[in-house]
């Protein structure tokens, strides 16, 4: 497979590559990027408090995963999509 046909299965795949050497970095699923959206909005909202496997459910992971949420939880994208987030919720809080 030539460099241009395997950046395009890897681009397919979700995975960027600066440089065919660099080590893949995944990008988040869609289902990942919902968790985090619905994880800040549920964190901000007053009288919401849906747990977390409510909020998998809602952004598309099947009841199994719901019920096991660290799988999802602990995976790289999605603690480096809250990372940001957290950081400024921190800094807030210790003021």
């Amino acid at each position: 497979m030539d460099s241009e046909k395997a950046c395009e299965s890897h681009k397919k795949r979700g995975i960027i590559l600066s440089n065919m050497a660099d080590t893949p970095q995944k990008l988040q699923t869609p289902r990942q990027t919902k968790l985090i959206k619905l994880l800040m909005e549920n964190y901000v909202a007053e009288n919401v408090g849906k747990s977390l496997g409510e909020l998998m459910i809602e952004a598309g992971y099947s009841v199994a995963s719901s019920k096991n949420p660290q799988l999802i939880m602990n995976s790289e994208t999605i603690k480096e999509g809250l990372a940001d987030y957290l950081s400024t919720v921190d800094d807030k809080r210790r003021m």
